[in-house]
């Protein structure tokens, strides 16, 4: 799929004109080295990288954006996200949440991941994070599902 597009047809929590807090799951196959913005080259190792983000209104809008491979790389998340070689396996949706930070520490606390690029996709965080990109050698699918089922009174919506 080119365009890695998902429809919004069944949003039962109106995710799509709310604003809150999404999780983008990527997969890197071979090991890349570039520029990301201001942060330079950087050295990405094949595996699994996880970005949370928010967005205040239209969180539909943000995502479908972010599943374009053409677009201008506005947000550091841009970078992988027009390459051919970084691929999006996930898309978790928060509709409502504004907190990406807790959900950035939290899951990456769960999985035991580290933020390899200080200041990725943070610039603007109130909570003092390393990063907002989160990295795994692997992940077992089922994993991030045991995370999320430990959540207390969390709205989600797994795009896919």
């Amino acid at each position: 799929m080119s365009e890695q597009r998902r429809s919004f047809r069944d949003d039962p929590l109106n995710a799509r004109e709310k604003g809150g807090s999404y999780q983008l799951v990527l997969r890197l196959e071979v090991p890349l080295t570039f520029k990301v913005g201001a942060l330079d080259k950087l050295r990405f190792l094949p595996g699994i990288y996880l970005y949370t983000g928010r967005q205040v209104r239209h969180l539909g809008a943000r995502i479908e954006r972010h599943l374009r491979r053409e677009k201008p790389c506005r947000w550091h998340i841009d970078y992988l996200t027009t390459r051919q070689d970084f691929r999006i396996v996930r898309v978790l949706l928060f509709p409502g949440n504004p907190q990406e930070c807790r959900l950035n520490q939290e899951l990456g606390a769960f999985l035991g991941a580290t933020w390899p690029f200080p200041g990725f996709g943070s610039s603007d965080c109130k909570e003092s994070c390393t990063s907002h990109l989160l990295y795994l050698p692997e992940l077992a699918p089922a994993t991030i599902d045991r995370w999320l089922s430990r959540q207390k009174g969390l709205n989600y919506q797994p795009l896919y």
